[in-house]
């Protein structure tokens, strides 16, 4: 049975998705990601369309663009195909890099695009592999705030934001700027949160511990090795006392895994962190 045909408005904005085969890496290095940004240039001049924002993971790639006349079917499987064969040489692949055919999210209105340009520009922060968008080269960010517009429609998104280039383009570092705020607070908040929860169990240690020196217990957090018995001890009245398994083996450096078969009193895995 065949592909279900899938109807794409002229003029509309989509949001595209596009997995590596099996999950695996589709860009292994910087070379392989500016193949593919060229890969696209060299697809819009044959079928236009606007490429308003787009970042690229090892993994996978997300795109924003914006319909003309061409189908977005005809333009992936251009890019996709073009890509493919480029990777298969360079790698001696004969398989597909891609995986299931690329999904494509309809961008009905301001809100969800507004959303979807924070998605894109902070996805490299989220895998862990830059502090901030800006350290992440592979992304509309940057050329966004080199100025550099040549290549891609980003003109054309910043009028989106803001009726016109100088105030989408202010509008648009707000966006970010007011994003990273948010990050920074909630990222202090839950400093604060952890460092609370552990006075409190280090208190409820030193009450358990009593009958030794309460500054070596400070300082030991039990990197002495005590016994078994007094640490299934403290996970049980640490658990009485409604703190969650995670705080408690953050607390004690052991795996979430051994505070939860102490509780239930269940045997260890050999190998277990305890």
């Amino acid at each position: 049975m065949g592909r279900k045909k899938r109807n794409f408005e002229t003029g509309e904005i989509y949001h595209i998705v596009q997995r590596g085969h099996n999950k695996s890496y589709i860009f292994k290095n910087s070379s392989d990601k500016a193949y593919f940004l060229a890969v696209i240039q060299a697809v819009k001049e044959s079928l236009p369309f606007h490429l308003l924002y787009y970042v690229l993971m090892d993994n996978h790639f997300h795109l924003i663009v914006q319909m003309e006349v061409e189908s977005i079917s005809n333009i992936m499987r251009n890019i996709t195909l073009t890509y493919s064969k480029y990777y298969n040489h360079k790698n001696g692949r004969m398989d597909t890099a891609y995986g299931p055919r690329f999904r494509a999210y309809h961008v009905e209105n301001r809100s969800y695009l507004l959303n979807l340009i924070l998605y894109l520009a902070f996805n490299p922060v989220r895998a862990g592999i830059a502090n901030h968008p800006s350290e992440y080269i592979w992304c509309s960010h940057m050329d966004i705030l080199t100025n550099n517009n040549d290549s891609f429609s980003y003109d054309r998104l910043l009028c989106l934001l803001n009726n016109n280039y100088e105030r989408g383009l202010k509008y648009y570092h707000n966006l970010i700027n007011q994003k990273i705020i948010t990050l920074t607070r909630a990222q202090n908040d839950n400093e604060f949160l952890t460092e609370r929860v552990n006075e409190k169990l280090q208190k409820l240690l030193i009450e358990l511990m009593s009958n030794q020196n309460a500054e070596d217990v400070s300082k030991s957090r039990f990197d002495d090795r005590p016994d078994a018995r007094t640490k299934r001890e403290f996970i049980r009245l640490a658990s009485e006392k409604s703190f969650k398994t995670g705080e408690i083996a953050k607390f004690l450096n052991v795996s979430q895994y051994f505070v939860r078969c102490c509780l239930a009193d269940c045997v260890l895995v050999p190998g277990t962190k305890t």
